[in-house]
């Protein structure tokens, strides 16, 4: 992905994480960058996680995928635990402690499409891009 697109999509995630009320606001946000999507329609990110970031205070850093992959095991796939319901998930309570930021471009990209999502504070942001500009379409979930 194009430098110049990857610093729109930052600014954008930093921005939005920002103006969120301090009682919504998580401490900080994964920033994950999957691999292109294939199906213009789809809405989901299922495909591989290829970079990650991590934002807070002190700005946007880069972090080992496997950073990442650790987070989401501890706290989503629990491999230890025996409950049939799992332990419920502490960083996504409201309001997140920690925030997952995660966007891909269309493998078309004949229209320069961008999925981007947003989770934090117990709001899902939704926006799929047109030619790069990230505010085109956003759907909010609650």
């Amino acid at each position: 992905m194009e430098e110049l697109v990857l610093n729109s999509i930052f600014n954008w995630i930093e921005t939005d994480w920002k103006h969120l009320p301090f009682l919504y606001r998580p401490y900080g946000v994964w920033v994950c960058l999957h691999a292109p999507i294939v199906d213009v329609e789809l809405k989901k990110f299922l495909t591989p996680v290829k970079d990650v970031w991590f934002l807070d205070n002190k700005g946007l850093h880069r972090h080992d995928i496997n950073e990442f992959v650790r987070f989401c095991v501890v706290h989503f796939e629990q491999p230890w635990c025996l409950k049939s319901t799992k332990e419920p998930i502490s960083v996504l309570s409201r309001p997140n402690k920690i925030g997952i930021a995660e966007f891909a471009q269309y493998s078309s990209n004949q229209y320069k499409k961008v999925l981007l999502g947003e989770s934090w504070g117990g709001l899902t942001i939704l926006r799929i891009s047109s030619n790069y500009d990230v505010d085109i379409e956003k759907i909010l979930e609650i």
